[in-house]
C-alpha cells in the first residue's frame, strides 16, 4: 500500500514520536469534503509512515526491503565480547542505536498493532507493521546477552556526528555501552521490557513461539530494571548530550509492570503496578507523553486494563487538559513543546483517542485527535509528511537520504548541498521549520531534544529559525509571539535547556546548539537584536543563551529585530582547531 488505496481508507492516523501508529475511523466525524469522503487518505499516510522505518533500519536489510537507497551497514556492530549487536533502527537522520527511544517508539508502535489490528488489517499495513515491530525487538534479544546484562548503545554520538557519509560506507567496530547490576539503567531495561511484552501480544496469534521468547526477556528485563535500580545517565554519562532522562525511571517501571500485566494476566503486575504509583507519585498530571516521560501512557493503559475508575479520572484530566487547557496555536496545534512541537501533539492526539475509546468524553477526544493529525498532513496550509499532500519538507536533515546515488561520494558537500535531498524520505514526519534548520522528528525530534531554534512570528507554521546562519535569521519576532512561546512552565521548558532549566516565565529563548562542522554544540553564542519600536528607543541588546529577560513595559506590539551584523560568533571546529566566523 505504498501508493495508497483507490479511496480515501476509513482510518485516523496518529503518532508518537514521530511515527504512525493507527486507529480505526469508522465511528468517527472527521474533516470531510463533500459527502463521508475523508480530506486525507490516512490509510496512504500508514503505509508511508511505515516505509520510513525501513529506512531507518540497520544491519544484513532483507531481501524485501522496499527503500532501494539503503543497503546492508553497520555489520561490524558487536558487544564488548564480540556479541552480535547488528540491527535495530537508527535513531535519526543519523546513525547511532539508542535503546531508551527505540524502545519507547516499539512499545507504542505495537500498542497501536494491538488495539486497531482490524485497521491494519483493512489497510493491508498488517505484515509491515508486525515487520516494523520485529525489526526491534529481535534486536532487543541479541542486546540482552545474559539474564543481567542488556546492551543500550551502539555508537558514539559524538563521533558520528564528526563525519557526514552513507551508513552503508562506515566499515569500522563502533563502541557499545552494556548495563548491568553494577551499571544500572532502569529506565532502558524498563522500557525495553515493555516493548517486547507489548510485541508479545502482537505475535501471540501469529508465532506462539516467538511470543513465548519475547515474554521470557521481558520478565528478565523488568526484574533486572526493578531489583537492580538506577538511572541510565549515571552508567553511561555521555548520553544525557541526546537522550537525557528527565523524568527518572519511576514512570517506566509502572509502564513496563502494566504491559507485563496486559500481556500475561499475572496480578503480581498489578501489585507491582499499585506499588510504583504510591513510591514514585504517578498519580500526578503530566503534561507530556514522550520517549522520557511515560505517566500518561500509563494512566491511560491502565484505565484501559482494569476500567478502574481512579484511572479513568487521570486519563480524563490528562486529555482534559491538552483538549481544553494547554496552548494552541492560532490554527489550533496542541504547542506543548517548542522542540519537536509537532512530535508531542501527534503524541497526545494517539492517548486522547485511546481514552476515546472508553467513552471518556468521546466525540471531544476524537475530535482533538483529528484535528492535530490533519493540521500535520495539511490543514496547516502545508504537508509535514514527506511524500504526502503539498509541499513537504524538501531537506530534511538525514544522512543517507542528503547522499547521492552510489557510487558517487557522500561527504560534508551533500550536508551542505541547498537542494532537495536527492533521496526521498518518504513517510518521515518533517521538520517543524526551515528546511534545513532542525533535524526531521524520528523517535523523540528525529534526534535528539536538543532546542536549536526560535519560535517565528508564526506560531501556527510551525517554524524554527537557527539564530546563526543568517539563511535562518529571521527579519522580525513580534514580542506578542514571544509571550505565546513564553507562556510555557519552566518545568516543561526545563527539557529545552539541559540541566539549567533557563527558560521561565517572561523569558526568550536562544539557544546555542550551532549545526557547525561538526554539529557539536557550541556554548558561547552571542546573539544581538535590536530592540525598536514607534514608542521605544533602539537598543543593543547583546547576551548568551537564557540570558535575555523580555519585561519592557512598553514592549506590546514592538519588534525584536535580528541584525545579522551584529551576531558575534566563533565557531570551533574541534576536528582541525581552526575557528570559523558566522557568515552575517
Amino acid at each position: 500500500m505504498v501508493k495508497g488505496n483507490t479511496a480515501p481508507s476509513n482510518l485516523i492516523a496518529a503518532s508518537f514520536n514521530g511515527k504512525s501508529i493507527l486507529t480505526d475511523s469508522r465511528s468517527v466525524t472527521n474533516t470531510t469534503e463533500g459527502h463521508g469522503k475523508s480530506r486525507y487518505d490516512y490509510g496512504d499516510v500508514l503505509g508511508k509512515s511505515l516505509l520510513f522505518y525501513e529506512a531507518q533500519r540497520t544491519g544484513k536489510l532483507p531481501s524485501n526491503n522496499r527503500v532501494k537507497w539503503r543497503g546492508d551497514s553497520m555489520m561490524m556492530d558487536k558487544g564488548n565480547n564480540g556479541e552480535d549487536l547488528t540491527g535495530g533502527y537508527f535513531d535519526a537522520g543519523d546513525h547511532v542505536k539508542f535503546g531508551f527511544p527505540m524502545a519507547g517508539f516499539t512499545t507504542v508502535l505495537a500498542w497501536g498493532a494491538i488495539d486497531y489490528e482490524d485497521a491494519y488489517i483493512h489497510s493491508g499495513q498488517i505484515e509491515h507493521i508486525r515487520q516494523a515491530i520485529r525489526w526491534s525487538t529481535d534486536y532487543f534479544i541479541k542486546a540482552h546477552t545474559s539474564q543481567y546484562e542488556f546492551y543500550a548503545q551502539v555508537g558514539d554520538g559524538h563521533d558520528d556526528h564528526a563525519i557526514w557519509s552513507r551508513p552503508e560506507d562506515w566499515t569500522k567496530p563502533r563502541p557499545a555501552w552494556k548495563l548491568t547490576p553494577q551499571q544500572p539503567g532502569s529506565e532502558v531495561l524498563a522500557e525495553t521490557a515493555a516493548a517486547l511484552a507489548a510485541a508479545s501480544i502482537v505475535f501471540r496469534s501469529v508465532d506462539p513461539n516467538y511470543q513465548s521468547i519475547l515474554l521470557s526477556h521481558a520478565r528478565q528485563l523488568y526484574d533486572f530494571a526493578n531489583h537492580f535500580r538506577g538511572n541510565y545517565t549515571h552508567s553511561i554519562p555521555h548520553i544525557t548530550d541526546f537522550y537525557n532522562s528527565w523524568s527518572g525511571y519511576g514512570d517506566e517501571l509502572g509502564w513496563s509492570a502494566a504491559w507485563l500485566l496486559r500481556a500475561t494476566g499475572d496480578q503480581r503486575y498489578q501489585a507491582d503496578v499499585d506499588q510504583h504509583y504510591a513510591e514514585f507519585g504517578l498519580t500526578k498530571l503530566p503534561l507530556e507523553f514522550s520517549w522520557d516521560n511515560k505517566i500518561a501512557g500509563l494512566q491511560i493503559l491502565m484505565a484501559k486494563i482494569t476500567n478502574n475508575l481512579s484511572y479513568r479520572v487521570q486519563a480524563e484530566n490528562f486529555c482534559n487538559y491538552v483538549v481544553r487547557q494547554a496552548p494552541k496555536t492560532p490554527k489550533g496545534l496542541v504547542f506543548l513543546q517548542p522542540w519537536g512541537s509537532l512530535r508531542h501533539a501527534s503524541n497526545v492526539a494517539f492517548l486522547c483517542l485511546q481514552a476515546s475509546e472508553m467513552n471518556i468524553n468521546k466525540q471531544q477526544y476524537v475530535d482533538f485527535a483529528t484535528q492535530q493529525i490533519n493540521y500535520i498532513l495539511g490543514d496547516s496550509g502545508r504537508s509535514y509528511v514527506i511524500g504526502f499532500g503539498q509541499n513537504y519538507p524538501q531537506r530534511p536533515h538525514h544522512v543517507s537520504s542528503s547522499c547521492p546515488d552510489r557510487p558517487a561520494v557522500c561527504n560534508w558537500d551533500a550536508f551542505s548541498n541547498p537542494n532537495p535531498n536527492p533521496q526521498l524520505l518518504i513517510g518521515a514526519l518533517g521538520p517543524c521549520n526551515t528546511e534545513t534548520s532542525l533535524p526531521i522528528e524520528f523517535l523523540n525530534s528525529i534526534s535528539t531534544d536538543q532546542a536549536s531554534a526560535l519560535i517565528n512570528q508564526r506560531f501556527d507554521e510551525c517554524r524554527y529559525k537557527k539564530v546563526i546562519n543568517p539563511h535562518h535569521v529571521d527579519d522580525e519576532i513580534t514580542l506578542e509571539a514571544i509571550r505565546s512561546f513564553t507562556s510555557v512552565t519552566s518545568k516543561n521548558a526545563s527539557h529545552l535547556c539541559d540541566t539549567k532549566g533557563c527558560l521561565r516565565d517572561s523569558h526568550l529563548l536562544i539557544e546555542s546548539n550551532i549545526n557547525n562542522k561538526n554539529r557539536r554544540v557550541c556554548p558561547d553564542v552571542i546573539l544581538a537584536l535590536k530592540f525598536t519600536g514607534p514608542s521605544t528607543p533602539q537598543q543593543i541588546i547583546q547576551f548568551k543563551p537564557c540570558v535575555l529577560r523580555i519585561n519592557h513595559p512598553e514592549a506590546q506590539g514592538d519588534f525584536l529585530k535580528f541584525t545579522c551584523r551584529k551576531i558575534q560568533v566563533l565557531i570551533q571546529d574541534e576536528a582541525s582547531t581552526k575557528y570559523y566566523r558566522s557568515l552575517c
